[in-house]
């Protein structure tokens, strides 16, 4: 059976070919009529776009690359989530590749993005504290979860050392004195930041002690439970009574660690994490940590890139993010954080009432 080309489309719809094409390149150029009448005259005849010959006729495609070191946190599936819908309003399609933290299969993705002619990428490189991106893009590019120099390209990510100065008012405004942060040796910036914006806050509170335990893998919950352990095992007059995990895996380890020595959280010591990651709250309780930022990086991302494309005056630009704590049971008990629901569902309801004249 003979393959059908984009000039079958063209007839089946009624249209000019140019008007199929501006389908697969600039969809968001055509009436939902017209949309509609190639979308059933491709489905009819099976017609399958060869991408490729696109590619080497140097037409760019319109899609956006989103590149992640890994798809085990929230982060970065919340950065999927929020690049997807703005990449979609915009008429952009979006192919997401996860490097599971492998740099050489990080590499590997970019220079197959690059081949196949998108439109942009997106990268989340996990990367260290004085990164600077090591590779020329042939494409528009932003890099997520980083903040850099506007001289070295686009970036967006979270305000991780207000993410500090957050947790240690909370743990002031709780009455809490000796602080542990549970942290690790690794060389990232998001980690590195948190602490910087704990080290200058503290500097108000000087009847407060805060000391830092290493982890071996912020990303390993058994860590936390290790590390949560040793520390309520300790006598009480030096144990910490408020410990902050840099991450939420290793917030959640701890928890369970103070758990199994029958000291209770928070009353005897409350913990909470930094990096709002919604796939570590399966533990024991409500964890408080920060509201999730991961959406909001991903729509602005596409954004620049959209400024970028459209833009005959781009500039670079580094966007950071405001961050927000989630105050739930691990600090503030269960009573407290059971009433703060119940008072935030009868605001909302009240938002949604219907107006009565």
């Amino acid at each position: 059976m003979k393959q059908a080309t984009i000039a079958d489309v063209a007839r089946r719809a009624g249209v000019s070919i140019s008007t199929v094409s501006n389908m697969f390149n600039h969809p968001e150029k055509l009436s939902p009529d017209t949309r509609k009448a190639v979308s059933e005259a491709i489905s009819d005849l099976g017609y399958v776009r060869n991408r490729y010959a696109s590619a080497l006729a140097g037409q760019k495609e319109p899609v956006f690359g989103l590149l992640v070191t890994g798809l085990d946190h929230g982060l970065p599936l919340g950065i999927a989530n929020g690049a997807y819908e703005a990449a979609k309003k915009a008429g952009f399609d979006l192919l997401i590749a996860s490097a599971d933290n492998d740099y050489v299969i990080n590499d590997h993705y970019i220079d197959f993005f690059q081949g196949i002619q998108m439109s942009g990428l997106i990268l989340t490189p996990r990367p260290k504290n004085h990164w600077k991106p090591g590779y020329k893009l042939s494409v528009p590019s932003v890099i997520t979860d980083y903040l850099g120099s506007p001289n070295d390209g686009c970036f967006v990510g979270a305000d991780n050392i207000r993410v500090g100065v957050l947790a240690i008012k909370h743990a002031a405004n709780l009455h809490r004195h000796h602080l542990a942060v549970v942290t690790s040796s690794d060389d990232i910036q998001t980690l590195y930041l948190r602490m910087q914006g704990m080290r200058e806050e503290i500097r108000n509170y000087p009847e407060m002690i805060l000391e830092s335990i290493d982890a071996y893998d912020w990303r390993d919950p058994k860590a936390g439970y290790e590390i949560g352990k040793q520390l309520a095992s300790r006598q009480q007059q030096d144990r910490p009574d408020f410990i902050i995990g840099m991450t939420d895996v290793l917030a959640a380890g701890v928890i369970e660690g103070i758990l199994s020595t029958g000291c209770s959280v928070p009353e005897d010591i409350a913990v909470m994490g930094c990096d709002g990651n919604p796939m570590a709250w399966c533990g024991s309780m409500p964890l408080t940590s920060i509201v999730p930022t991961g959406f909001d990086i991903g729509v602005q991302a596409v954004h620049l890139l959209l400024d970028e494309i459209n833009s005959e005056h781009h500039q670079h630009s580094t966007i950071v993010n405001p961050v927000h704590l989630l105050i739930r049971e691990s600090t503030i008990g269960r009573q407290a954080h059971n009433d703060a629901a119940k008072n935030l569902a009868l605001i909302n309801s009240s938002i949604h009432q219907p107006l009565h004249r």
